[in-house]
């Protein structure tokens, strides 16, 4: 029987596989209106998947074409057995990328999904002109264990139980041996400092009762961000999973970076 809890996917037209330097990725592939459409790319962040993000991309796909993240060791992706750091996952989310001639880039990264999004931007600056960071991390007076995972628990009293639903359905399908080994690279990415390298095109989002990401950090981010024309938001009501409970914020502001690059 169905998951009842779980998204309705109507556009999904394609499932793609691949493989980079060893390391496995699943794209989701959503049908768009036709014609000369952006590519939004969505990418999730530590220990969810793809789940959590699909109602996402079904309203995106009304807009344009979308390839939507599974990233190696996430949402039944088989773990690898050696670790990744954030450029090793912006190297294998490119690839992917290339396989699928993916043109007019839109990139939308929520949480650590913001760290990979913007060093795939560095990386492969033809993806980079539009980016959206949905309540990135991690600020620099956070950088620790337990004041990520305090901050996570106290942010999450204040989701949807349909948002906390799909995230935990994510957890289930991740090893916890590979979010404790992926989880030190989260705090050890500078985001502020590579920020500073963006150009083009730049939103940035996050819920006003998210307490890992905050105003004075998204303050900070826009700062270093000189190469970009930035727009911040604040999302009321919202906490960390924007994504989910207001994917309608996410949308216009995909479809702002789109109108003014």
């Amino acid at each position: 029987m169905p998951d009842s809890d779980a998204p309705e996917i109507t556009h999904q037209s394609a499932e793609h596989w691949f493989i980079c330097d060893d390391y496995e990725l699943r794209i989701l592939e959503f049908d768009g209106p036709g014609g000369t459409v952006p590519t939004f790319v969505l990418v999730h962040g530590i220990g969810v998947s793809s789940l959590y993000m699909a109602p996402l991309a079904e309203k995106l796909a009304a807009h344009g074409r979308v390839l939507l993240m599974d990233l190696p060791g996430f949402g039944g992706v088989p773990q690898p057995e050696d670790d990744l750091d954030v450029e090793g996952f912006a190297r294998v989310i490119r690839s992917g990328l290339e396989a699928l001639k993916a043109s007019r880039v839109v990139m939308i990264g929520h949480s650590m999904g913001a760290q990979f999004v913007v060093e795939l931007a560095l990386l492969a600056p033809e993806f980079g002109g539009r980016v959206v960071l949905v309540a990135p991390v991690v600020p620099p007076g956070s950088r620790d264990t337990r004041t990520v995972l305090a901050d996570f628990i106290r942010s999450s009293f204040s989701e949807r139980l349909p948002a906390a639903m799909l995230s935990v359905q994510g957890y289930l399908q991740t090893a916890p041996s590979w979010v404790a080994a992926v989880f030190p690279a989260m705090l050890e990415y500078r985001i502020e400092r590579r920020i500073e390298g963006l150009k083009g095109r730049l939103a940035i989002l996050r819920g006003d009762e998210d307490v890992l990401c905050t105003d004075e950090w998204v303050d900070e981010l826009a700062r270093a961000a000189r190469g970009c024309e930035v727009t911040t938001t604040l999302v009321e009501g919202a906490s960390h999973q924007v994504v989910v409970d207001h994917a309608d914020w996410v949308v216009a502001a995909a479809l702002d970076v789109c109108e003014t690059a």
